[in-house]
């Protein structure tokens, strides 16, 4: 939607920012989703950013336009792929996981109990150790 997408995103990316500056909030969200308040005010900060939203609008139009095209590449792939999942994501479902190593020949999924989205946030050192295994000759 050219006109409606990026006012619903500056509002929707606006309004998690202002919610992520106020410091109760920010303790609750940190404390649920187990992430240091300093990155949320930080982060909070960077999405009251113009910047931000007009980042996350062309991101999200241009993901859109050459989705199709990726998706029928994805079986040309020939070097050794993981696929990293939280099995609490609820951006990324882990069936779409499944369905993308399914198109690429020999990938495989590694999902992380309870993580959600925010991956490299919440996992940064077992992020760390499936990426180093990845890169590992097979």
């Amino acid at each position: 939607m050219p006109l409606v997408g990026p006012v619903l995103a500056a509002t929707t990316l606006a309004g998690i920012g202002a919610a992520l500056t106020a410091p109760p909030l920010r303790e609750r969200i940190g404390s649920r989703l187990s992430l240091d308040p300093r990155y949320l005010r930080a982060s909070g900060r960077k999405l009251l950013s113009p910047g931000a939203w007009r980042s996350f609008s062309t991101e999200q139009r241009l993901l859109i336009r050459d989705l199709p095209l990726l998706e029928r590449r994805l079986g040309a792939i020939s070097a050794p792929t993981t696929i990293v999942i939280g099995t609490a994501d609820r951006i990324v479902p882990p069936s779409s996981a499944r369905a993308l190593a399914g198109q690429i020949s020999g990938a495989e999924v590694v999902q992380l109990p309870r993580a959600t989205h925010l991956l490299p946030q919440e996992r940064p050192e077992h992020l760390g150790e499936i990426i180093v295994a990845a890169s590992r000759p097979r």
